[in-house]
């Protein structure tokens, strides 16, 4: 609330929110702000319960839904996104299938997933039933490549309408200028490339520069990327 009230700052994006501490204060909060981004960095790492259990997340299937349910329910253009660990140790193909299932289903917007590496000293380490190198490479893989299916699809049904985007970087010499919507955070998510329209020709970014938030018209995709174009007022 205090970050709102400040002059100058228009987008304040909240990363890395743990599943068991979010509660329904917060997202009824994030559904009204109007600075605040509906943008929900939740890692669950897993959502078979056995898994869960063994990563000690403290937090079960059902309470992860629950808070997924919540969020889309009370403003239904929010941004989730989450992280994934598969190939912990004791992941059967069973465990993963049901992984695999639920990312299928629910369609999160954003998604990072990771294979399981073992940290010398851990107590993960001393767990018995290590996953082989090549079964994690391969989980991983088949859901990177589900993950950029379904953003894919997303990013398609952009096409022709009007966003909102904040500029990041802008070229000089090009008709480019590069920035992210509200459902990208800086780094890990896809960008937007955004070319500017004059008179109907295509001129130099100069015009914009980083900071900017401005409106765009989607154009075409690059796979989880967005293509666009800033037309003069």
């Amino acid at each position: 609330r205090q970050l709102e009230e400040i002059e100058g700052i228009s987008w304040i994006r909240l990363v890395y929110l743990h599943p068991q501490m979010l509660k329904s204060d917060l997202i009824d909060y994030i559904s009204k702000s109007y600075k605040t981004l509906p943008y929900y960095d939740l890692p669950i790492q897993h959502i078979h319960d056995d898994m869960l259990s063994r990563m000690r997340r403290q937090v079960r299937r059902e309470k992860i839904e629950g808070l997924l349910s919540e969020i889309r329910s009370k403003r239904p253009d929010s941004t989730i996104r989450t992280t994934f660990i598969v190939g912990f140790p004791g992941e059967t193909e069973s465990h993963f299938g049901a992984l695999y299932e639920f990312a299928e289903s629910f369609k999160f917007d954003r998604m990072g997933a990771f294979a399981y590496s073992l940290e010398e000293g851990s107590s993960a380490a001393l767990m018995p039933d290590q996953v082989p190198e090549e079964d994690k490479a391969l989980r991983l893989d088949t859901l990177n490549e589900l993950q950029f299916e379904i953003v894919a699809s997303k990013n398609r049904k952009l096409i022709g309408k009007e966003i909102t985007a904040l500029i990041d970087t802008v070229s000089a010499e090009t008709s480019e200028a590069v920035g992210r919507t509200m459902a990208d955070c800086p780094e890990i998510d896809p960008i937007i490339r955004i070319r500017q329209k004059i008179n109907g020709d295509k001129k130099s970014a100069a015009l914009l520069k980083s900071g900017d938030i401005v409106r765009v018209l989607v154009t075409e995709t690059d796979g989880t990327d967005l293509i666009a174009e800033l037309k003069a007022a």
